[in-house]
């Protein structure tokens, strides 16, 4: 039989769709306010 066991941490990886800087904004510091800093963030397309 297999025993249960702590998983190993991982990186989340999180795309989002904003439809105005605002939001968008909005939505980073949501992201910073429950998992800490962002390790990278990429430019944004049109």
């Amino acid at each position: 039989m297999w025993e249960l066991k702590e998983p190993n941490p991982v990186k989340i990886i999180i795309g989002i769709l904003a439809s105005d800087d605002r939001s968008l904004t909005a939505a980073r510091q949501a992201l910073t306010s429950a998992f800490g800093p962002l390790d990278l963030v990429s430019d944004i397309w049109p």
